[in-house]
């Protein structure tokens, strides 16, 4: 293809006719010398990118004349022409533009021509022009000096020619490319198209390979069925598939285990209920082993379970073991997902810390689960914790508040028909009771504590009523009935684990043992007690036991120990706010002082002894401290003052019922006279 042909189909193909056919004429123009019909040639063209080409053929086919007049008119056109040479690179670019667009339509030739190329052939167009020009223009300038020019073109008409060549011969590097780049396409449709044929052969074999597997998955699934149907057991099929065909053994594996799982769930839902049974049942009739293994097993199961921490709490208190209890509660109060859970949490950790003899932080948990409760309008949960309440102002000997709280709960429970909670309302009552001294009344109240829970098989309570029973007895002076209710109680605790109540009994077994004048038997109760007491954290057992031991050393004569005793006791007692036994301390101390014959100092134990008695309402306390009172004043010989103190200690003896006392202080007023 010659080089007129070539650029003439190259802008026919970017759909520029007119500018293909002027293009069409250049060539001819070029090819045969005559500039002025170049010139012609692009008069009428509005820009182009061979507007230089224009500018400078014109300029080479003007003939300068003589005639100065003739001349200022051929710069004028040539002026008008040079302004276009500024468009020149811009033309350059919009034909490059123009190209890529072009590139972009179906079926255009200038598709076939790649991105590379096109840039190629702005660089080289652009660069032609500007190295035309550049002998044309003054050093350092910017604008053409068409003077300059004008005359350059008068000698150098050989610059349209190089120009043209210049720009022809990038069209031909490009239509040299054309064949190669339209084969290549040509290849690239057809591999694009047995592409598309084989992906669709793969579509539809890879339809034809999964509905082949299901067809063989279904099969296996339907054989093993019919193995299973046929009695075989799973272990046989399987091992009869292993080493055999892997397909089948795993949809095998597949069917069978799906059926193990449901049947896996089915039967681990049974189990966790059974446990939860077992542990809600076990625990308040005493099997605590049993229980705690269902909690366990629970616990593995679903160690995260509000319900079983909550029970395994409870077994660590049983047992003493307060931070463990106190762990399991925490768990509960951590992770509570209503304010049910949360307030059982609260009230559990008030449990704790009552033991513990924090009074104070107790009240706050109780309060807090109280007030949860009563938002809730929960009678159970409102009612177990106005009984906790009440077992913090017995302890601080507040007994009026103690007795509200307990009479509260008991008609909330009694409205329920909640009988364990109906049995240990009852049984804080009577002890409330038999700290006023009212034994007959205590013993009522217990009694029917004890027929609940005996009928509960509730065993922890049982044991606690029974111990209390045998309080009851002791202060009667029927040493050995006491002696039968505190082993039996002692027996259940024990069988519970319950060191606490253990504790308890073993601390009144001493007592016993004291009264009859056994005090060895006595000491080894109270030491174990003792121990037991210091192991749980318990210092409201601690000092009563401290206590207990300075009783036995005072009497032995050992009167420094005793008081040693006592003080310590003493202490522990003031320190939780424990009238009743700071009470009971304070006469104990008023019998040593007596014993070392300070008189004035007896004295004043006593009497601070009788002001707390007498603010608690505690008979037998007050009892107690009028007869030693008297003693004193026996000892000082005023007798008369000390039959009037020792009347008014037989009378409280007789409201007790405290037989053993009532026949000693009888036997001083008749010795003194006093009846007289």
């Amino acid at each position: 293809m010659s080089k007129r042909s070539f650029i003439g189909n190259l802008v026919t193909g970017l759909g520029a006719e007119g500018l293909g056919e002027t293009l069409k004429n250049v060539c001819t123009a070029c090819a045969t010398g005559e500039g002025a019909k170049i010139s012609a040639a692009l008069a009428g063209l509005a820009g182009g990118p061979l507007v230089a080409v224009a500018i400078l053929a014109g300029g080479a086919a003007l003939q300068l004349s003589g005639d100065r007049k003739k001349q200022r008119e051929q710069r004028e056109q040539f002026e008008k022409l040079g302004k276009r040479v500024e468009a020149c690179r811009g033309d350059v670019e919009r034909l490059t533009d123009l190209l890529e667009q072009r590139s972009k339509e179906p079926g255009s030739i200038v598709a076939q021509i790649s991105a590379a190329d096109i840039e190629s052939l702005r660089r080289e167009l652009t660069d032609a022009v500007r190295v035309s020009l550049r002998p044309l223009l003054p050093e350092g300038s910017q604008q053409p000096d068409w003077e300059s020019v004008f005359v350059y073109l008068e000698t150098n008409n050989h610059l349209l020619r190089e120009l043209l060549v210049t720009v022809v011969e990038g069209f031909e590097r490009i239509e040299a490319q054309l064949p190669a780049i339209a084969d290549a396409q040509e290849k690239m449709l057809k591999l694009a198209e047995a592409n598309a044929q084989l992906a669709t052969q793969v579509a539809d074999l890879g339809k034809q390979n999964a509905s082949l597997h299901e067809q063989l998955v279904n099969a296996n699934r339907e054989l093993a069925e019919q193995r299973l149907a046929a009695g075989r057991s799973v272990d046989d099929v399987l091992a009869e598939l292993r080493g055999t065909d892997p397909r089948e053994l795993f949809d095998f594996l597949v069917k069978t285990v799906d059926d193990d799982e449901d049947e896996f769930r089915q039967q681990r839902d049974k189990l966790i209920a059974r446990h939860r049974e077992i542990a809600a049942i076990g625990f308040p009739l005493g099997q605590i082993a049993d229980a705690e293994r269902s909690l366990r097993r629970l616990l593995e199961l679903l160690p995260n379970d509000l319900h079983a921490n909550n029970e395994m709490g409870h077994v660590h208190r049983l047992r003493g073991e307060l931070d463990e209890a106190e762990a399991r509660y925490r768990v509960l109060l951590d992770t509570a997902d209503d304010q049910y859970a949360l307030a059982a949490a609260l009230g559990n950790l008030g449990l704790i810390e009552r033991t513990r003899g924090n009074l104070d932080d107790a009240e706050g948990y109780h309060k807090r689960a109280l007030a949860i409760n009563e938002e809730l309008g929960s009678k159970e949960g409102t009612a177990i914790q106005l009984g906790n309440l009440g077992l913090i102002e017995h302890t601080r000997g507040d007994l009026k508040a103690a007795e509200d709280y307990h009479k509260r709960s008991l008609a909330i429970e009694e409205k329920l028909g909640r009988k364990e909670g109906m049995a240990s309302d009852l049984g804080n009552l009577g002890l409330i009771e038999l700290t006023r001294g009212n034994l007959d009344n205590a013993e009522g109240y217990l009694k029917r504590s004890l027929a609940i829970n005996e009928e509960l098989g509730h065993k922890e309570g049982m044991a606690s009523d029974l111990g209390n029973l045998g309080v009851i007895e002791r202060t009667r002076g029927n040493l050995d009935d006491a002696e039968s209710y505190h082993k039996r109680s002692f027996t259940i605790e024990k069988e519970l684990g319950r060191k606490e109540g253990m504790a308890s009994d073993l601390g009144n077994l001493g007592l016993i043992e004291k009264t009859r004048g056994n005090l060895d038997d006595a000491e080894r109760y109270h030491k174990r007690s003792l121990a037991i007491n210091e192991e749980l954290g318990s210092k409201e057992g601690m000092a009563t036991q401290l206590g207990n031991l300075g009783l036995i050393e005072r009497t032995r004569g050992g009167l420094d120990d005793a008081e040693s005793y006592h003080k310590r006791a003493l202490a522990i007692n003031e320190e939780l706010g424990r009238k009743e036994g700071t009470a009971i301390q304070l006469g104990n101390l008023g019998l040593i002082e007596r014993a070392r014959g300070n008189l004035d100092d007896a004295e004043s134990y006593h009497k601070r002894a009788l002001a707390i008695d007498e603010e608690l309402g505690r008979n037998e306390g007050m009892a107690i401290q009028l007869a030693n009172l008297g003693q004193i004043e026996q000892t000082r010989g005023n007798v008369d003052e000390a039959c009037v103190l020792w009347k008014r200690s037989l009378d409280l003896f007789h409201q007790v019922g405290a037989r053993q006392k009532v026949d000693l202080v009888q036997s001083w007023l008749t010795d003194n006279g006093c009846n007289s």
